[in-house]
């Protein structure tokens, strides 16, 4: 079960550009669209202010799927390690950075 603590989303969107499988951004909070996304881990890791919460079962089990889902084959000559490309994450992590840096 994956929750998000409305009170403490600063709606940065960090969450959502990291998992959009698993998350969307509605009238400027973040809302679980997903349970079952295995990016939601990674979502509440990135989330400033620890608006995000997951039940450890449901983590484990996204866990599992993470570790057969990267199982790499071969690789393309273009393939790019950076988490952020194409998914539009730079300004909302600088948000949420900056957030960090300006409030904790």
């Amino acid at each position: 079960m994956a929750l998000i603590n409305k009170s403490k989303c600063i709606g940065c969107g960090a969450c959502a550009s990291i998992c959009p499988e698993g998350i969307k951004m509605v009238s400027g909070k973040a809302v679980i669209k997903n349970e079952s996304a295995t990016c939601l881990k990674k979502a509440q890791q990135a989330c400033p202010v620890n608006a995000i919460t997951l039940d450890k079962n449901k983590m484990k089990e996204n866990s599992a799927k993470d570790k057969t889902s990267n199982i790499e084959i071969g690789q393309d000559e273009n393939y790019n390690e950076s988490p952020r490309q194409g998914f539009g994450q730079d300004k909302a992590l600088a948000k949420a950075e900056d957030y960090k840096l300006n409030n904790l």
